[in-house]
C-alpha cells in the first residue's frame, strides 16, 4: 500500500434547464428513519428554469422507497391531470429509477404503486433521469421543510417559496 494514490473522479452537478419548449419534474421523498415519518416534493419547471408548479406535504410512516415512489407519482399525476407531456422526471433516487426502468426487480408491496407510474409515464410520454442530491436542491429544501411547517403546501412561483 505504500506509494498507493487513489485515482481521484469528479463531477460538475448542477440542475439542468429542460430543452426548449420541454418541462422538468424534480421529485424528492424523505423519511425520518427507515421506516419513519416521511414527506415527498416535487415541482415543476419549463426550460427558462420558472417555476410553473411545486408540492409539498407529510405522507405519514414510510419507507425510503415508498416516498420516493410516492413523490413521482404525484408528480406524474399532476402532469396528467394538467395535460403535461413528454416531461422529464428527474429523481435523486437511482434504485426506483432503475426500477421505473425496469431494469431492476419491483419490490411486492410496491408493484400497485410502480404499475400506476409506468402506466402514467406512458400515457403522457415521460422520461426518467437519476440525478445526484446536489441536482435537486430546490426540492430537498421543500421536503425538510415539511418537517417544519406540516400540511399541504404548493406554489406556483418562485416568488412564493
Amino acid at each position: 500500500m505504500k506509494g498507493y494514490k487513489p485515482k481521484l473522479h469528479y463531477h460538475y452537478v448542477y440542475w439542468e434547464l429542460p430543452q426548449e419548449g420541454g418541462l422538468k419534474s424534480n421529485t424528492n421523498g424523505a423519511s425520518r428513519g427507515n421506516p419513519g415519518e416521511s414527506t415527498f416534493s416535487f415541482c415543476v419547471r419549463n426550460h427558462d428554469g420558472n417555476l410553473l408548479y411545486a408540492e409539498a406535504s407529510m405522507i405519514g410512516i414510510k419507507t425510503y422507497l415508498e416516498d420516493e415512489i410516492v413523490a413521482i407519482l404525484k408528480a406524474l399525476r399532476y402532469c396528467k391531470c394538467n395535460k403535461i407531456l413528454k416531461v422529464l422526471i428527474e429523481t435523486d433516487s437511482l434504485g426506483v429509477a432503475k426500477m421505473i426502468r425496469k431494469e431492476w426487480k419491483i419490490p411486492w408491496n410496491q408493484a400497485k404503486e410502480m404499475e400506476e407510474v409506468q402506466e402514467i409515464m406512458q400515457d403522457i410520454q415521460a422520461r426518467i433521469k437519476h440525478v445526484f442530491r446536489e441536482a435537486n436542491q430546490l426540492v430537498e429544501k421543500l421536503v425538510n421543510e415539511t418537517y417544519i411547517q406540516h400540511g399541504i403546501k404548493q406554489w406556483t412561483n418562485f416568488q412564493q417559496l
